[in-house]
């Protein structure tokens, strides 16, 4: 059998809905697809639909579920399944999980053949729990494994089923990961593993979508304009943009905040926050990528003050970093990665894993009192978003890390 090896099929979510993982393997897939790459996209949802995105690129929409169609493959696989069995059972995993990880591989497995791709590329550390089970399915299988915070966000699980991820880790022929922050999870793992093994691709931006600014954009203007972009959840600093937000209204009549990004379990205290602000803060869920950008091209600052360690780095920064717009972040994550301090922006140490809200709204102030600063961090910030972010750079580690 032949096989082509530009062929990938790709195990991730695909957009809608959008997030910056989903965005970033739609934007990525569909140029590279025309490159010397045939793409094909398999994401686990509650449905089943086949799209053809372009000439290149076919997208799978598929269920977890044992179907009549799948029976023949667990008959044909069961030697293989007997081997899963006595290999993983063994390995501490929940119940449930391996029966799931069984079924998704084999869902997997099912489409590598019908598409004759032997090159498989898998987005999430959650999702990554196939791995062992496609390795004894197909032993050739070239599988790329892209992770990211889980294992130091959630240590004690990780820790807990440790075998079975060392199996994850091991089975995988690449590893990937979006930030060096997000890289050390896996001596989580592996204790011994050399991070140097372990690709670190940033998810890129489009530099095209955000225009360089103008000199004379950020001189003597009477309001200036600061920008939260984030799902609404604690975790993504929401209630601390929120804290920031209420103590620097109070103090400066030339500040507008506008708190934008997809919706969660926060979006009823965003709303109220905003309905009693007398038009000082703003809202908007859900935004488009026209909205977005038009949010960004006004944008006098972007503040990130997530907690923890959630973020590998958060997109909505280099956002940013490419818009011109200079960025005060906390440390959290990788953050740091692409904010460095005094330079492109200001990074705010965590205290005690808490966001320094005086300290936000301090250097917040400092910028908002100093044009010349905003415009210089905010040249610095494009120069490393062409240097370091653009999807330009993405698209070429992405082919090189995808290629045998």
């Amino acid at each position: 059998m032949t096989i082509n090896p530009n062929k990938v099929l790709i195990i991730a979510h695909y957009p809608p809905p959008y997030g910056g993982i989903s965005s970033h393997i739609r934007d990525v897939t569909e140029r590279i697809s025309s490159d010397n790459f045939i793409i094909n996209i398999l994401s686990f949802e509650k449905k089943f639909q086949h799209e053809r995105l372009n000439n290149f690129l076919n997208l799978f929409r598929v269920r977890n579920k044992i179907l009549i169609n799948l029976l023949p493959s667990y008959v044909v696989n069961i030697k293989s399944i007997i081997k899963i069995f006595k290999k993983l059972w063994s390995i501490k995993i929940s119940v449930l999980n391996f029966f799931s990880a069984l079924n998704r591989s084999i869902i997997v497995n099912n489409y590598l053949r019908k598409l004759d791709i032997n090159t498989v590329a898998i987005y999430g550390t959650e999702t990554g729990v196939i791995i062992p089970f496609l390795k004894l399915l197909n032993p050739n299988l070239n599988i790329c494994f892209t992770f990211y915070a889980a294992p130091i966000k959630d240590t004690n699980f990780f820790l807990k089923y440790k075998k079975f991820w060392e199996e994850v880790f091991l089975q995988s022929n690449k590893l990937s990961s979006s930030s060096k922050f997000c890289a050390q999870g896996a001596n989580i793992i592996l204790k011994n593993i050399n991070v140097q093994v372990i690709d670190v691709i940033y998810v890129g931006v489009e530099l095209d979508r955000f225009p360089i600014k103008d000199d004379t954009f950020f001189i003597n203007k009477e309001t200036k304009n600061i920008l939260f972009v984030g799902r609404m959840l604690e975790e993504m600093g929401v209630k601390a943009v929120i804290e920031i937000a209420e103590k620097l209204i109070r103090l400066r009549d030339d500040v507008v905040f506008n708190i934008i990004g997809a919706t969660g379990t926060l979006n009823d205290l965003v709303y109220n926050v905003s309905k009693n602000s007398k038009g000082k803060i703003k809202h908007k869920f859900d935004v488009s990528d026209k909205d977005l950008n038009s949010y960004m091209n006004n944008c006098d600052i972007l503040i990130a003050p997530t907690v923890g360690s959630h973020a590998c780095m958060g997109v909505s920064v280099k956002e940013a970093l490419a818009s011109g717009v200079p960025v005060v972040a906390s440390n959290s994550g990788g953050l740091p990665e692409a904010i460095q301090n005094e330079v492109e922006g200001f990074v705010i140490p965590l205290v005690e894993g808490n966001i320094d809200i005086l300290a936000f709204c301090e250097h917040i102030e400092i910028l908002c009192n100093d044009d010349v600063m905003r415009l210089r961090m905010g040249k610095n910030a494009r120069f490393k978003a062409e240097q370091k972010f653009s999807n330009q750079i993405t698209e070429k580690k992405v082919a090189l890390f995808y290629k045998f």
